[in-house]
């Protein structure tokens, strides 16, 4: 696999993320995450390296990393430094790459099977022509053949979108509709309606009367993985094409208070911040 040389960044979920950090921890947490993108995956542990790369000495590197481990900025997982937003970014990106490498493989199979083809029914015509002139048969046009209905994948169709219907009705914050369900149709790719429908039921249980500011809107919830928070499903009620592993589970960098203390940020002066 060659490495990978773009991923999505979210400047607005970063922001509200950050903003519980000072400058220079900001400074030093987008330089580790950088890091982490650069290299594919988690990084060493190495604090002269990193105080180097960060352009701090080690003594003020240690005080920074503790303080992102603390706030779940961070996560130490076998001596090598991680993000769960990052791991899952990179999921992504490297997802995007092989359906682009398959796609063009593909692509190229099937052009070189069309000109075939389309050689061959320039023969069949031909012969078609010649024995309608000698009236032995006659050439038969605008013939269609019969085709297949090809299988829905399992982000398509009319049932995704019943099963997106009841599964936004049940999410306690109903906003951004539209961002949750291009969110819904892309976690279908990994976890069945029913998984996603229970915990969405058990989620909005354990925020029952609690601040609505605090409830991530549904395509974050969903971009997040939240269904694989610890507590939420227990045990093999997880089901789905892929088990979580501890990585998926690590918080992501943007949870955390969202409100952000700028005029700009007001729900109320600017309606496009509630798509975030």
């Amino acid at each position: 696999m060659g490495k990978i040389r773009h991923v999505n960044f979210h400047p607005d979920e970063w922001l509200v993320g950050a903003s519980v950090l000072k400058a220079d921890e900001r400074g030093c947490y987008i330089t580790v995450c950088a890091l982490i993108y650069s290299n594919g995956g988690p990084i060493r542990d190495d604090a002269r390296d990193l105080a180097k790369l960060c352009n701090i000495t080690q003594e003020k590197w240690a005080r920074i990393r503790g303080v992102l481990l603390a706030k779940g900025k961070l996560r130490l997982v076998d001596s090598l430094l991680t993000n769960g937003r990052c791991e899952i970014e990179l999921e992504k990106a490297l997802n995007r790459t092989t359906t682009a490498r398959k796609t063009g493989t593909t692509g190229g199979q099937n052009s070189a099977i069309s000109r075939q083809k389309r050689g061959h029914v320039s023969n069949d015509n031909s012969n078609l022509i010649e024995a309608d002139a000698s009236g032995d048969r006659k050439l038969t046009t605008n013939h269609k053949p019969q085709t297949k209905s090809l299988p829905q994948t399992p982000d398509g169709g009319s049932n995704v979108e019943a099963e997106f219907d009841r599964w936004y009705q049940a999410y306690p914050k109903r906003v951004a509709k539209g961002q949750a369900e291009k969110a819904y149709r892309i976690a279908r790719k990994t976890v069945d309606a029913d998984t996603l429908l229970r915990a969405v039921e058990a989620y909005a249980r354990a925020v029952a009367g609690k601040d609505a500011k605090y409830t991530p809107n549904p395509a974050t919830w969903l971009n997040g993985q939240r269904w694989l928070d610890d507590g939420l499903l227990q045990g093999s009620q997880r089901t789905g094409n892929r088990q979580a592993s501890t990585l998926n589970e690590i918080p992501l960098f943007f949870e955390g208070p969202t409100e952000v203390q700028r005029p700009q940020a007001d729900p109320r002066t600017n309606p496009q911040w509630r798509d975030y």
